[in-house]
């Protein structure tokens, strides 16, 4: 009698541990199918789900799109997909595109995302609370520069322009602005926000 007994606590300490390894095991692959990303405030949040869309086949209504809004989409140059990158922190991309407007030296783009399983273009509010459609430039000439650069760890991206001069026979910096937003997964917009650009402003603002 003891060693069935002694027999029977062994299966059921057997049994008990498969139980919390299978467990284990489909809890993990649970939480690898989530997708998590930070929000503006610092909380995060699980169980987001998103719809990559595949940009490329998208150009056709992207550019329907871009003409509807800027009313050149293509005119002058064609439009393509210059970057593909997470800027929302859902786990899916945004594009950057270009319009197919340009200028004497300047080439337009946009920010696209996706929303209901359709590409739009995004929203920004700068720093006087306005909010517009996220329109960007990137070219040189001698003496002006304009240009961007996306950051998918703060969650946005930033604009800059630059002018140069001469003085004494040396190339000089005369001026420089920048402009910087970040995801707010509230408002579904990319809001300016000061303490970014202080922080990217002396990398950009140099010769």
């Amino acid at each position: 009698m003891k060693t069935n007994k002694g027999l029977a606590n062994v299966v059921l300490i057997i049994v008990v541990l498969l139980v919390g390894i299978l467990a284990g095991y489909f809890f993990a692959n649970m939480k690898k199918g989530d997708k998590n990303f930070v929000v503006q405030n610092g909380e995060t949040e699980t169980n987001v789900q998103c719809s990559q869309i595949n940009w490329q086949t998208s150009l056709p209504q992207i550019q329907n799109i871009i003409t509807t809004e800027f009313g050149d989409g293509g005119s002058v140059l064609p439009i393509n997909i210059v970057e593909e990158v997470d800027l929302t922190g859902d786990g899916c991309t945004e594009a950057v595109v270009t319009t197919g407007g340009s200028g004497a030296y300047v080439e337009e783009l946009t920010l696209m995302r996706e929303d209901g399983n359709n590409p739009i273009i995004a929203k920004l509010k700068n720093n006087n609370g306005q909010v517009d459609s996220v329109l960007i430039g990137a070219g040189a000439s001698v003496r002006n520069q304009v240009g961007y650069k996306t950051l998918p760890q703060q969650n946005g991206f930033y604009s800059f322009q630059k002018n140069i001069d001469e003085q004494g026979g040396q190339m000089i910096l005369a001026g420089c602005s920048v402009d910087a937003y970040v995801w707010n997964n509230s408002t579904k917009i990319f809001e300016y926000n000061s303490n970014l650009v202080q922080s990217v402003m002396p990398l950009v603002c140099v010769l």
